[in-house]
């Protein structure tokens, strides 16, 4: 016996069946489009998982190089460390060496003076010892002697003098003082006498000095020590100190080579420096 079926059943049966089919279609289509898509997806999967690969690779290769930079900066501070504590120890040695250098120097730079000095001294002395007997005559008009001036002098020196007739005034040689012939008017060139006999150019001297001023045919004379250069310029700083002592009437006399020395009631100072004679005598 059949089952009778009612009509709303058959509906419900039809859109059954249609709903199922639509599904299948549905997922049919589904099932194509990821056939088709399938292939796009996996080449994107794979270019995707090539591109993390290279990057990976990259982040691990600068990971590296991060750390051989930074132990290169380790390395290179600690070199830097030790070239600054290499310079400053070089700095030190440079900073004594240079002390001593010029420790050295200056102890050598004042030995060498102290030599030069003595040197010069020594020579100086010489110099002026070579001119012991030597005497400077000023006054005496240019051309006076006519070519030969120990004649003159022998001549008109005992008359300048007031010597006796029978001291005889022997000169080894004697000339002009160097330099250019003065013009008309001009001061003289001074005679540089050597007398033969040393006590008689101290007895020349004596007697100069015991006349004060001297005089031959209106001409003034003057008759001094024929020193050196350097030896003049020492005496002549006394010249102001001398004047006052003149001028006081102190007794005072000054001796070789420029020793300046003063008797005051009985009692003799000597003096090396013009300025200390200065102050002596004003105290």
């Amino acid at each position: 016996m059949k089952k009778k079926v009612k009509k709303g059943d058959k509906i419900k049966g039809r859109h059954y069946t249609e709903t199922n089919t639509q599904e299948g279609e549905k997922r049919k289509q589904r099932e194509e489009n990821q056939k088709k898509t399938a292939p796009v997806l996996n080449r994107l999967h794979g270019r995707w998982e090539a591109e993390l690969n290279i990057g990976i690779m990259l982040v691990e290769n600068i990971y590296v190089l991060l750390q051989k930079l930074a132990q290169d900066i380790t390395d290179l501070r600690s070199t830097v460390e030790k070239l600054q504590a290499t310079s400053n120890v070089l700095t030190q040695r440079v900073a004594d060496a240079e002390k001593r250098i010029s420790e050295v120097e200056d102890a050598s730079t004042s030995h060498d003076q102290q030599q030069l000095k003595a040197a010069t001294d020594k020579i100086n002395n010489l110099e002026n010892r070579s001119r012991q007997n030597n005497l400077r005559i000023l006054g005496f008009p240019e051309g006076i002697e006519k070519g030969n001036l120990c004649a003159f002098l022998s001549e008109v020196l005992p008359e300048v003098l007031k010597l006796p007739t029978e001291v005889a005034i022997e000169m080894e040689r004697a000339h002009r003082s160097l330099g250019p012939k003065p013009s008309s008017g001009q001061r003289p060139r001074a005679f540089i006498v050597k007398i033969l006999c040393f006590p008689i150019k101290e007895q020349i001297l004596k007697v100069a000095k015991s006349l004060g001023e001297m005089e031959w045919q209106g001409h003034r004379i003057s008759i001094f020590l024929d020193l050196s250069g350097d030896l003049q310029l020492r005496r002549q700083k006394f010249a102001p100190v001398r004047k006052i002592l003149r001028d006081n009437q102190f007794k005072y006399g000054l001796f070789y080579p420029a020793a300046l020395k003063i008797t005051d009631n009985g009692e003799t100072h000597s003096f090396t420096n013009p300025e200390a004679a200065q102050k002596c005598i004003s105290s």
